[in-house]
């Protein structure tokens, strides 16, 4: 009895340091790109004369490959294992970070395919979610604070002007801090794909193949346990489904489709965050680092989130998500108070992490993570290409500096948002159902 306790602390020990190190990957690179509106104004106050359009462009390139790349590295996680691909990525965001320290304010070339590779470098958030398969029965609670995680790297950028007066030595520190991690992965990481130990799946099995029938014996016990389904697949992937043949899953394809046309708005949301608040006064940037500041920390709302999920159901989760994303549109369009558009901040914030994080949580509970690296990875890259639609909306409202036209992009946004909600009421009714199958 002292020695199963003894594994069992020991098998906890070890799924809360794993954690506790994907989570401090996760939250200092993954999310990098979309600290864009304070990196944005700091390539400003270098002496920048970029245009508008050019430094959409350079988001549009950053926001491409962080979601881009994911079905690549999924894959590459899936075939070569959790560690290799993790440290690739890893490096992918020094190279990036040490380009932006060395590239001209004003060219765009450089800026561009500097965020390009941080952007490739958040391909190691996909290569580590997985870890969740370590906590049965909180996997929605465990992707939502990755996802919180994901959204805090927008701090970095904001700690790096506050704490350094030259960016230049501020950003290669930050490289060499990644390059510490680098280091601390390829020690730590599991080889291969899954973070659950094969003793401790085959242990789980025996388990409960002796709650089945406490009168077999250990042999019995042990050929039963061989028999029993993976822990954390579906009913259907007992029969060992491959990864076209849940892509080719109704549900799937729905999912990719929601997520894919809410990206977009969320995207240009992120991308013309600061010339909408310099339009409404914030000359010296306070609110555009207060929508930072927001963004990083909805990191604490997560836990709840991923409650909501787990408790209450996707369906109505990723229904939350849709309306939280649409009123932050709407109330983007106000010309009242800050404390309205402070309010849309945390809106758009929730929601976002909403999104991102159901979409992931979905993949997870209801498909397993046997193939979960490919099927996120190909609904991030396919999401990516629709995304691309970004650069028209920002450029359409940037250009001109017309208000009217503002007001008319971002409504378009909003009811993009709205025009989901009949999706997750399906998704809500498909869960509902005791005999659903995936085929």
């Amino acid at each position: 009895m002292l020695v199963m306790h003894t594994k069992c602390f020991e098998g906890s020990k070890r799924r809360w340091y794993l954690y506790l190190l994907v989570y401090i990957i996760t939250s200092l690179t993954s999310g990098l790109v979309y600290g864009w509106p304070v990196l944005r104004r700091e390539i400003r106050e270098m002496g920048s004369t970029l245009s508008e359009k050019s430094l959409c462009w350079i988001f549009t390139l950053g926001s491409l490959s962080t979601q881009g790349n994911q079905l690549f590295f999924g894959m590459a996680r899936d075939r070569y294992g959790t560690k290799i691909t993790t440290v690739f990525s890893l490096l992918y965001v020094v190279s990036g970070v040490v380009g932006i320290s060395l590239s001209d304010p004003n060219s765009a070339a450089q800026l561009g395919a500097s965020l390009f590779m941080i952007g490739l470098g958040s391909g190691g958030n996909l290569c580590l979610q997985p870890v969740a398969a370590l906590f049965e029965g909180w996997t929605g609670t465990v992707l939502l604070t990755l996802s919180g995680a994901f959204n805090l790297s927008g701090l970095v950028f904001i700690a790096l002007a506050s704490l350094f007066d030259d960016s230049k030595i501020a950003f290669i520190l930050f490289a060499g801090v990644i390059m510490f991690l680098v280091i601390v992965a390829s020690v730590v990481l599991p080889v291969g794909s899954s973070f659950v130990l094969p003793k401790d799946a085959t242990e789980k099995k025996m388990s409960e193949a002796t709650q089945k029938s406490s009168e077999e014996d250990l042999d019995e016990d042990n050929e039963n346990a061989e028999n029993l389904p993976e822990p954390h697949l579906l009913p259907n992937e007992e029969e060992k489904c491959t990864a076209y043949s849940q892509i080719k899953n109704v549900e799937y394809i729905a999912l990719v489709a929601w997520f894919s046309v809410c990206v977009t708005p969320l995207q240009y949301y992120i991308g013309s965050i600061g010339f909408h608040f310099e339009s409404k006064g914030d000359s010296n940037g306070f609110y555009t680092y207060l929508f930072s500041i927001i963004y990083a920390f909805g990191a604490l709302i997560c836990p709840f989130l991923g409650f909501i999920a787990d408790f209450f159901g996707l369906g109505l989760s990723q229904c939350i998500g849709s309306i939280l994303c649409a009123a932050s549109f709407f109330l983007l369009n106000s010309n009242g108070f800050w404390s309205v558009q402070i309010a849309g901040n945390v809106f758009y914030t929730a929601g976002r992490m909403m999104v991102y994080g159901m979409f992931f949580s979905n993949l997870g509970k209801r498909f397993g993570f046997a193939n979960f690296g490919t099927l996120a990875g190909l609904g991030l890259l396919i999401s990516s290409l629709v995304s691309l639609l970004q650069y028209p909306l920002i450029a359409s409202a940037a250009e001109g500096n017309n208000p009217l036209q503002v007001k008319r992009v971002n409504n378009v946004c909003g009811i993009i948002m709205i025009s989901m909600i009949p999706y997750c009421v399906w998704l809500g009714k498909q869960e509902r159902k005791k005999d659903h199958q995936f085929s």
